[in-house]
């Protein structure tokens, strides 16, 4: 058997002289081929990864709110005395001045007793004076300055005037400044009052915070002003708390009824460390970081995370200043293991992190 082995696989040779001692050696040799075992493949090169410190700046947190912009003065146009509507002096929709004639009430009636008033005058002098008084009225009101509504009556209807069931002949609303109405919850109002006692964010009733605006086809927000009046109480129907910031609309661009976004400040200036978004992952609940050592092993770090500032999440709790975090290819380490780390320098936009100063202005006037 073993011959005919050896024959296969060393062309054993018949002729040739094999005694047993050859036989046992070949078959030794056999054997050893056999058992010999394949090379181990070698370890695979540590992942690639590129590691950033934190950004360490000054940031303030801004909470956003939808708001309605409404006019800071509104008026109903109605007629102080009765008679017919003889001629109307304003285009719909225009933008009219403080004194513009708007109305005329047909003034002979008020002519006539004007007349005979005056004929009458050492007789009924208080009768002339109120005559007069009536007969001003009836040419000309005067209105605020703003943008004009339509007309709601027109030449020849027959005008009541003087009472509480006058007829309403138009509106006016102004344009500039215009405000705007925000709603904050009763979280946000109970954060916004304990920031106030601990001195870290001042109570919007005592100093003019900046709000900024942007309407809905706006990025950013390009509309600066500031908050002018805070509530005293919280509505018990929704559990809000109403607020109203004023802007200047000098190009009439904000317009009443319309819904805008703003922001106000939601803390004071703190000194926060920031990361991009791409290096934070998820473990069920738990959001987490990758930080890697000297040794360049990654290590595991639970974070608390805060708000998005200019692209940057700020994290609460879990690192410190002089950490090297993974901000890229986090999905390629692991616990305990060993990375080939690129350093890298995070370049956050040049942008005012902190509250903008408004200047001396910032005190609110209290009376």
């Amino acid at each position: 058997m073993v011959e005919k082995m050896l024959q296969r696989t060393v062309g054993y040779d018949s002729a040739f002289p094999w005694n047993s001692a050859t036989f046992v050696l070949a078959g030794l040799a056999l054997l050893l081929v056999g058992c010999e075992r394949p090379q181990a493949a070698p370890a695979p090169a540590p992942p690639k990864v590129t590691v950033s410190r934190p950004v360490v700046r000054e940031v303030i947190e801004w909470d956003e709110y939808t708001g309605r912009l409404v006019a800071v003065e509104s008026v109903e146009i109605r007629a102080r005395v009765s008679g017919y509507l003889q001629s109307i002096h304003f285009n719909d929709g225009a933008i009219v001045k403080k004194g513009h004639l708007l109305f005329v009430i047909d003034p002979r009636p008020y002519q006539a007793d004007l007349d005979r008033a005056a004929a009458e005058l050492r007789l009924a002098n208080a009768r002339l004076e109120l005559a007069k008084s009536d007969y001003a009225r009836a040419q000309r009101l005067l209105p605020i300055s703003g943008r004009i509504s339509r007309k709601l009556v027109t030449e020849g209807n027959l005008i009541n005037g003087g009472t509480a069931q006058s007829t309403l002949l138009t509106t006016i609303v102004s344009l500039d400044p215009i405000h705007c109405y925000i709603e904050a919850d009763e979280r946000a109002y109970l954060k916004y009052v304990r920031l106030s006692r601990e001195g870290k964010r001042p109570s919007s009733r005592e100093v003019r915070n900046p709000a900024y605006l942007a309407l809905a086809d706006e990025t950013g927000f390009p509309h600066k002003g500031y908050i002018d009046f805070v509530d005293n109480r919280l509505d018990p129907n929704t559990g809000t708390m109403t607020g109203r910031a004023i802007f200047p609309n000098p190009d009439l661009t904000l317009t009443p009824g319309l819904f805008a976004r703003v922001r106000i400040p939601g803390s004071g200036n703190y000194e926060a460390l920031m990361v991009p978004d791409e290096a934070i992952g998820t473990d069920l609940s738990q959001k987490f970081v990758f930080v890697v050592n000297d040794q360049s092993i990654a290590e595991y770090r639970a974070v608390q995370l805060g708000p998005v500032i200019n692209g940057l999440r700020v994290i609460r709790e879990g690192l410190k200043p002089e950490d090297w975090v993974i901000v890229k290819g986090i999905q390629r380490a692991r616990t305990g293991t060993k990375v080939e780390p690129e350093k890298q320098e995070l370049s956050p936009p040049e942008e005012n992190f902190s509250t903008p100063d408004l200047g001396p202005t910032a005190k609110r006037d209290t009376g």
